[in-house]
Order: structure tokens, then sequence, then C-alpha cells
């Protein structure tokens, strides 16, 4: 081989994949006095604004907005607009949002929970909002129709407003837990309802009534209470879970037509003492030694379509927090096809070794089921001085597992199918990034990839492929005082991007990974 062309061949083998899988796009942007006062409260947001297809920049502080336009072919960003009026934030000092479409008029709006009621920034067609609008009358009864007056007891909010195409009419409805009720808003544009007048922008109501609060339900929390689509008749369901450390249940509320729920469940699903222990936070043995016996902590509890038939199944996983005998159990109930009801045993069972506690459901292998994903730390600790090591960074190896789940026979492996432990040193980023997160399709072949922060305020893409995740990075990108880590699709691409923000230096750092 000559040198040329031994040249070319390791160009090929090493140096091109590094340069061929490097960010597309990366702008930097330094915010100078024009956001006031930014901190680490501030929130961001990446939303259609002005209806062009593409994604502005909106940063909330504590009672304003800031709308920047992206400009890739510049690789800046523009200030565009400040909209003020934020009503006050909750306890903790930030507004709970979401963004959805109400109405024919208003196609794009951010919805904002605060202490003084639900308000919502309208973005027309014609430009932006100037000033909030409310919509949930919690301080402002004396404009409603009697007849709405009685869905405001209590005038209590309870968890962050999210929507729903409920009706099915193609614009959202705004969901709210309030007191023992569920009510449902929907911005008066076309008819009325209950007696509203057409005319003004009062919201439309539905209401659905629990049960007695003192029962333990929790309303609206993300993994206990959700309205989920229906596999029937294009309807609506509410899952709400009742009693969770006495008799827990799961009573499924149907919708019957779009104007209203029924009033009792048509489906249960209920544990029995022992089991309902085991997955509401009560006492279980640990690794068979009492002197482990820890409280499982309930991670999360989802309805999931395990096994690709079109059905609503149930998740549910559970750790121990035990960083000396660390187990995550994944359990697993289908509900079969065509059956108003669900199995009360688990299908299946993954018992992961696992002290960080982080799974999370996605289809590596394209066959429609979710499989299990497991990132878990690899070390046999015997005493609590090797625990603290780990704790502080010493010697720690991470490495991650995914659980095929088996289509033929409806079952997750006791073992993962393949397992390849990344041989690095990293922490997952959890300031902004969720364990649930950390698995994104950052390259477009619709296969979930694992981004991970090394300890030296590195970002690291690795790329999932048909035997597992690549040791190679896809790429790396250096950050320094990084305090906020946002995953979003900014140029509404098939790749997921990766934006960096320092509170210490006020730049902000998109990386683009698809096309302009």
């Amino acid at each position: 081989m000559t040198r040329k062309k031994f040249l070319i061949f390791f160009f090929y083998l090493f140096g091109a994949p590094l340069f061929a899988k490097s960010p597309l796009i990366e702008i930097s942007y330094k915010f100078d006095a024009e956001i006031q006062p930014m901190n680490s409260q501030s929130q961001f947001l990446f939303f259609d604004c002005t209806g062009d297809g593409r994604k502005e920049l909106v940063i909330q502080t504590n009672r304003d907005f800031y709308i920047y336009r992206i400009d890739i072919k510049n690789k800046t960003l523009v200030f565009m607009k400040k909209i003020s009026g934020i009503p006050p934030g909750t306890e903790s000092g930030r507004c709970q949002y979401c963004l959805g479409a109400l109405s024919p008029d208003h196609p794009r709006s951010i919805i904002v929970k605060s202490q003084t009621g639900v308000y919502y920034f309208p973005f027309n067609n014609e430009g932006l909002a100037e000033k909030p609008e409310l919509i949930s009358p919690i301080t402002n009864r004396s404009d409603l129709p009697s007849v709405i007056d009685d869905f405001l007891k209590p005038a209590r909010l309870i968890g962050a407003p999210f929507i729903q195409d409920v009706e099915g009419d193609g614009y959202d409805e705004i969901i709210l837990g309030m007191g023992d009720e569920i009510n449902i808003l929907k911005i008066c544009d076309k008819k009325p309802i209950l007696s509203t007048p057409p005319q003004t922008k009062t919201p439309l109501f539905r209401k659905y009534k629990i049960t007695n609060q003192t029962a333990g339900i929790s309303y609206f929390e993300t993994s206990l209470t959700s309205i989920i689509p229906s596999p029937k008749n294009n309807s609506f369901e509410i899952l709400v879970l009742k009693n969770p450390k006495d008799a827990p249940c799961y009573e499924i509320f149907e919708t019957l037509n779009p104007l209203g729920y029924a009033a009792l469940p048509n489906q249960t699903l209920r544990f029995d003492k022992t089991l309902g222990k085991k997955l509401f936070d009560a006492a279980e043995q640990s690794r068979g030694d009492s002197a482990n016996q820890t409280a499982h902590e309930l991670l999360f509890r989802r309805l999931l379509d395990i096994n690709g038939d079109g059905w609503f199944d149930l998740v549910t996983v559970t750790s121990n927090r035990n960083f000396l005998s660390p187990l995550t159990k994944a359990d697993i109930y289908l509900s079969p096809a065509a059956a108003d009801f669900y199995v009360c045993n688990p299908s299946s069972t993954v018992r992961m070794r696992d002290p960080l506690g982080l799974a999370a459901f996605v289809d590596f292998n394209n066959d429609g089921a979710l499989d299990l994903f497991n990132l878990r730390m690899d070390y046999n600790p015997s005493s609590m001085d090797d625990v603290a090591d780990y704790i502080l960074g010493e010697t720690v190896r991470y490495s991650a597992n995914v659980y095929l789940f088996n289509k033929d026979k409806n079952i997750y492996p006791e073992q993962p199918d393949w397992a390849l432990p990344l041989k690095m040193k990293f922490e997952v980023f959890y300031r902004s990034i969720s364990p649930f997160d950390v698995l994104s399709d950052f390259n477009g072949d619709g296969l979930n990839d694992l981004l991970i922060w090394a300890d030296n305020n590195e970002a690291r893409v690795h790329l999932c492929g048909s035997k597992g995740f690549e040791k190679r990075p896809y790429f790396k990108i250096k950050g320094d005082d990084i305090s906020l880590c946002l995953i979003d699709k900014i140029n509404n691409g098939a790749e997921e991007d990766l934006v960096l923000f320092s509170l210490k230096q006020m730049r902000i750092n998109l990386f683009i990974l698809g096309e302009e």
C-alpha cells in the first residue's frame, strides 16, 4: 500500500467520521441588558410564535416573555419583542406553562398557571400578543354567568395545566384539577355552551366530579392522573389513582360523548393488599436481608402501549434507593385487546440493579413494542467507604442495558438481550434533563440515542445501532459553567438539537444537527 493510499484509508477509517458527525450549525449568542432579570428561575422554550413554521426562542423571566428569532443563516439570535404582564408565579417563583392551539383565532398560545389563575398569551396570525387574557376565572367571578359559578369551588389549582383535544375538533382544551373536580376549559369562538354568551371570551366549561378529596386522590400530578386517548370510538379516558396506601386501585372513566364524562368508572384495575404494598411505597424485603428492608419509592406510573397492540398497558417502576443493595423493579400490566379490564398481576417483571433508578421505555428495534432502557452504575461496594468513593466520583463506571420486549411471548427477558458498557467516566446531567429525556433521536434514523454529560463539562451523544450504543461518541460538545441544557427540534427536522445556556456568562449555544 502506497503512503497516499494509507493516508486516505486512515482518514476514512478514523478521521472522516469525526468530521462527518459533528454538529451542522452552532449558534452562540451573548445576552446583553435586554433581559432583566435573568436568573436560575428563568425558563426557556422554543415555540412558533409567528406561524411561519420556524420556532422562536421564548424566555420567561419573573414577569415577562422575551422573544428571539433564530437566524440560522447568519448564526445569531435577533431580539423581536418583550411581552409583559405575567401574573405572579407559584411559591417556587416559577409559572407553569404549556403550549396549545386553542381556537381558530388563537392557533398558537402559551398557557400559564400562576397563584392567581390561569392565563393565556395568544399569538395570532397578525403578530404577537400584547398582554395575557384570563381564562380561569378564579379572581373575577362577577363577569360570569351563574351557571358557571358552580364550577369554581374550591378555587385551588392543583398541578400544572395541560392540554388535550378532548372534543376532537382540532383545537385544544385546557384541563385543570381544581379541588375535587376536573375542569375542561375551551375558548368560546364558535357556539355557546352552558348559556355562555357567544360574544364573550369566557371559556366554555366541562366539569367532571371525581370523588371526595379525602379519599387520597392526587389530581393531575404527572404520574397519578392523566387523560389519554382511547382506541375505542376516538374517545378519551381519565385515569385516576384512588387510595394509594390503603386499598389502591385505578379507575378509568371513559367519555360517553363530547359533552361530558361518565359518572362511574367503566374499568377498574384493583390491587390486593400484598401487591398494593409493593407498588405504593410500603416496606418490602430487599435482597432477602432483613437489615436492608427499605421502602420502595415509586418512580413513575404510566399508561403505555408496551406490546404495540393499540391498547394502553400499565407500567410501574419502583426503586429501593439503597446504595448498598440497589434494586429497581419494573412491573408491566398488559391490557388484553378488546377487553374491558386489565390484568391484576404483572405480565412481566424486570429487576434491575440500578441505584440511579433511571429507566425509560422506547422502541429500540422498530418492532412496534416498547423496550426497557436501564442506565446503571457498575460497582460492588463492600462498605460505606466504597459508596462514598462512588458518590464523590471515584472509579465510577456506568453501563447502558436494554431489555428487548418479546412480542411473541408478551414478556421482557430476565436479562438484557444485549448490554454494552460505556467505558468512560460520566454522570447524568440532571439539572434540566430528566432521567427520561437522556434518550433522543439525534441523527434522525428513528432510533433513540444516548446523551450523557461528562464530568469535564462535555456533552457526548452515543448513537444507537443494531448492536447497541456505539462506543465512539457521535459528537462532543464542550461547555463552561452550564446551568441549563435543553433538547428540542429547533428547525423542525427529524434530528433533535441541543441547547446549552450559561447563566454566569449570559450566553446560549444552539447546536443544530439537522439541515436548515
